[in-house]
């Protein structure tokens, strides 16, 4: 069974189990094998197995593939061999067939956001596993009362979902009685006594058993589109949504005063106010698309992106949305200026375009957000994507078109109600910024209900 050791001789050393066929490796969700890092490409490579062998192939990552410390294109892998993407390691193994009929769960499976059933399979002693706890001494032998209990007891081991107590991302496949802890297969040693192969626990030194997990369970059948839209109003005050609620809610009308009020302090502050208003719609761009991203990964409450690069994290974002504006915008705004010139063809026509724009809009923010990439608002892409999910896409446009009216309500409802104008200004913002988290959780729960129809990546594999 070919798998990859990922950051191995490292604490944070976690498995992945490659599937027959092409594997792909990269920064975004939809990869077979994701790696959360800044330096690996969103669709970094890919692994294909194959009768002859496995063959990984660069996709025209930007910090490149490496063998064994060498740059490649396309090459064949050997058991044995480390991959580099970026910055973060891989070790290739190929467990030989022998091992594969053991008894217990086999190395976990790390997929975005699930939990796949294992087939029967049981590591040898001599991996890349036992190399990176080396330094740990090997356990005595077991008296012969405990191997045959070993080999004949059924397991004594929680039926439920165990992770591994030193590698939290791991499921575990090892209980240890004496400890009364669970383990990953990196964590234990693996040996055979008597013809059957058994893990020791490399604390004490006794024999483990095997976890029970009742796989049926644990794999639940996923909600229907449908049925998670009520969540997606609830996820604005999960986590720290509620942190973004309040900063973005205080700053943008902080910048608005600056806008009313910046002419007494001359250009400087305008310049200033122009600036801040700059840097602070880009990060709240890429808040929004890290709120698609994680969402699409299967996340249930929002977080902060990280801001490692001003370029990067803010200015390129910025870039993408006010991309994004023009092609979704313009055609409207052109119509306009030239209905204000008494054109009656514009005011024809106008109505429609602010409709095509209303409808095209959702979709090619979702897709510029997943492909980190302002190509991806090309209408050969968004059309078809909308064609190929009608209804589940009616169903967003309608919860967005009310959830908009709802908001303008509200606000209204504010302006009367509250008679201090910078509290109904804070409070309306923080309102806005609430029905916009909502739309991006909807457009994400889309995305990850029918990514196999829109099939976005699926030219990368």
């Amino acid at each position: 069974m070919p798998r990859l050791v990922v950051n191995p001789g490292t604490p944070q050393a976690w498995a992945v189990a490659l599937k027959p066929g092409v594997n792909t490796l990269g920064r975004h969700p939809t990869n077979d094998v994701c790696l959360a890092d800044g330096s690996v490409s969103g669709n970094h490579c890919q692994i294909t197995l194959g009768p002859e062998g496995a063959r990984l192939r660069d996709l025209g990552s930007t910090n490149g593939t490496f063998i064994d410390g060498a740059p490649v294109q396309e090459t064949i892998l050997h058991p044995g061999a480390r991959i580099r993407l970026g910055a973060v390691e891989l070790l290739y193994e190929s467990l030989p067939a022998e091992t594969v009929s053991g008894s217990g769960p086999p190395a976990p499976v790390h997929e975005a956001g699930s939990v796949q059933a294992p087939d029967s399979a049981h590591h040898p002693s001599g991996t890349a596993a036992q190399q990176a706890g080396a330094a740990i001494p090997i356990p005595p032998p077991v008296p012969g009362h405990l191997q045959a209990r070993a080999a004949i007891q059924p397991s004594a081991a929680p039926v439920s979902v165990q992770y591994c107590r030193l590698h939290p991302r791991s499921l575990a496949r090892a209980w240890c009685p004496q400890c009364q802890k669970a383990y990953c297969d990196l964590c234990v040693h693996t040996r055979r006594v008597e013809g059957v192969s058994q893990d020791f626990c490399r604390s004490c030194g006794s024999a483990c058993e095997p976890v029970s997990l009742d796989w049926a369970g644990l794999v639940q059948p996923p909600k229907t589109f449908v049925a998670q839209v009520l969540g997606a109003f609830v996820y604005p005050v999960r986590g720290t949504g509620p942190f973004f609620l309040a900063f973005f809610g205080l700053a943008l009308p902080a910048l608005n005063w600056v806008a009313k009020y910046g002419f007494v302090a001359g250009p400087f502050a305008w310049g200033a106010m122009l600036v801040g208003l700059a840097l602070l719609v880009g990060y709240l761009y890429a808040c929004l698309q890290h709120f698609v991203i994680c969402s699409a990964q299967g996340q249930a409450a929002p977080s902060w992106p990280e801001v490692t690069s001003l370029w990067q994290d803010v200015l390129s974002p910025l870039m993408r949305f006010v991309g994004l504006g023009v092609v979704c915008a313009g055609p409207s705004i052109a119509l306009f200026v030239a209905a204000t010139q008494g054109h009656r063809w514009a005011v024809w026509l106008l109505p429609a375009s602010v409709v095509l724009a209303g409808v095209y809009l959702p979709m090619a923010f979702l897709a510029v957000s997943l492909f980190d990439s302002l190509t991806a608002v090309n209408p050969l892409l968004i059309v078809p994507s909308i064609l190929k999910v009608p209804l589940p896409y009616l169903l967003v446009l309608v919860v967005l078109a009310l959830g908009t009216l709802i908001e303008t309500g509200l606000v209204r409802v504010l302006e009367l109600v509250v008679q201090v104008p910078l509290i109904s200004t804070v409070l309306g913002t923080a309102l806005w910024l609430y029905f916009l988290a909502v739309q991006a959780r909807l457009l994400a729960l889309l995305y990850a209900c029918y990514k196999e129809r829109l099939g976005w990546f699926s030219s990368a594999t």
